[in-house]
């Protein structure tokens, strides 16, 4: 069987919504027009996806998502926006926990890592802490570096 693609829908309407990546690396991006674009993955990428929509009174939804893109060995999740779907890593909503989860992707890129390449079972830590209202330990390069050197990068359990 060939490789299936994972297409993601990304959109911009200014105060209104707005579908972006905050992190992954598409094998390819396809702008359909200025406002909407698909953004495609390979098999067994990891990526975020955050997904904010808003009217005259602010803010009305925002959901962060952490999607692993399926490779056929395992059940894919329905998510709105990505076809045929996705294994869920992280699925926070709110604007506080998605800017907590968001503010933790951006700890992990000063330190220099790509969100990629972080083990699977931090993001689900993240997920875990953040849904009960817990403060999340930051993730450390040397914490990283252990992950490298045992191999286990995208662990799955």
């Amino acid at each position: 069987m060939p490789d299936l693609l994972t297409r993601v829908a990304l959109c911009y309407f200014a105060d209104e919504i707005n579908h972006w990546l905050r992190f992954g690396a598409p094998m390819k991006q396809i702008w359909v027009d200025r406002r909407h674009a698909f953004a495609f993955f390979r098999p067994g990428q990891i990526f975020g996806y955050v997904c904010w929509e808003g009217n005259n009174y602010g803010t009305q939804s925002w959901r962060f998502l952490i999607l692993k893109t399926g490779d056929g060995s395992r059940p894919l999740y329905v998510v709105p926006g990505v076809v045929p779907g996705a294994e869920i890593l992280l699925d926070l909503s709110g604007v506080g926990r998605v800017r907590k989860a968001l503010d933790a992707i951006s700890r992990i890129e000063v330190l220099g890592i790509d969100p990629a390449s972080v083990p699977i079972r931090y993001y689900r830590y993240v997920q875990n802490r953040l849904f009960v209202g817990l403060l999340v330990r930051p993730y450390s390069l040397e914490e990283h570096e252990r992950w490298q050197r045992q191999g286990i990068l995208l662990d799955l359990d």
